[in-house]
């Protein structure tokens, strides 16, 4: 209980405050295994029935289809999960040549939902969207999107209340199947690749380091800088979810521990920092105890450190290392 205490009475003394905006963050994901499985035939007794590669009758105007693939990496890290979509195409072209259908553009609209697990295994959250397959890239768009934005419409999580802009980036590719083909052996018989982009993604609440300490909860300042090789004790806001869990707008227990559930980084003068602890401040609401240590060989100066959960990143905030 000593060791409670004194974070607690840390917790209320004055703090190095650090300015954040909302902004936006960039999400790259790296899929494989990716299948559409089109609703091309009209007895269900014969769907998911075959272990053979059975490629889908030729795509017709109104079709619908379920596409579905791994997820692997992450912004370039390891990562588990699945994208999940179902699918209705509808096609510009029409049966006469003399008439178009739309003047918007066609493709396929498809209602997608996004699991994200890190590599071990443990779930981090959804990301759910509408999106629009073959349309071009939207006015006022990053110069990354190439094509078929979509709409974030909200997730679960740590990505609880986020809203923004998918869209798929190349190169990649897509194994377009039967419905009579068997998914169970969709990695078996293997399937396309295709990068994304999560672009302009707007997180309801982004990572913000609210102070710095040294190891004796002294205050990191100018004239009682941090070291290289140190550990320091960081407190952040907008972490997110912990294990084993509490509920909405109650305070983080002294016990259980509550250990953030998704991966952190932190990152001091662009080099990656040793995370030794992440968990919820005992008797605080959204304010979390980061225990890094600092990376050796940094030059003395002011230099500018980042924390981020879940793959989304936080601003900088002014550190002075000795």
């Amino acid at each position: 209980m000593t060791f409670v205490r004194s974070i607690l009475l840390v917790a209320s003394l004055s703090v190095i405050l650090y300015a954040q905006s909302p902004g936006t963050v960039t999400i790259r994901l790296e899929l494989s295994n990716q299948v559409s499985y089109a609703d091309d035939e009209p007895d269900r007794t014969r769907w998911a029935t075959s272990n053979q590669v059975t490629p889908a009758l030729s795509a017709r105007n109104f079709g619908t289809a379920t596409s579905i693939a791994d997820l692997v990496a992450v912004n370039g890290r390891p990562a588990k999960g699945a994208l999940v979509c179902r699918i209705a195409l509808f096609l510009t072209a029409s049966n006469n040549p003399n008439f178009g259908i739309s003047d918007a553009g066609g493709g396929a609209d498809a209602l997608c939902t996004l699991t994200i697990l890190q590599d071990e295994g443990t779930p981090v959250g959804t990301i759910s969207f509408l999106g629009k397959a073959g349309s071009m890239r939207p006015p006022g768009a990053p110069s990354s999107l190439e094509a078929s934005p979509g709409i974030v419409i909200g997730g679960t999580g740590a990505y609880y209340g986020v809203r923004g802009q998918i869209g798929f980036q190349g190169p990649g590719s897509n194994r377009n199947a039967s419905v009579r083909e068997d998914p169970f052996l969709r990695r078996l018989l293997g399937g396309g690749n295709r990068y994304i982009n999560i672009l302009h993604l707007i997180p309801w609440r982004r990572p913000e380091i609210t102070a710095v300490y040294h190891e004796n909860f002294a205050p990191v300042t100018e004239a009682n800088p941090a070291r290289s090789g140190e550990v320091l004790i960081l407190r952040a806001a907008g972490l997110g979810p912990t294990r084993p869990g509490v509920d909405p707008d109650q305070p983080f227990p002294a016990q259980p521990i509550q250990e953030v559930n998704s991966p952190v980084e932190v990152s001091i003068a662009g080099q990656d920092a040793e995370v030794m602890n992440k968990f919820g401040w005992p008797g605080t609401v959204d304010m979390y105890r980061i225990d890094i240590r600092v990376p050796r060989g940094l030059t003395p100066g002011i230099h500018p450190v980042r924390i981020g959960a879940a793959w989304i990143s936080g601003l900088t905030a002014p550190v002075p290392v000795q």
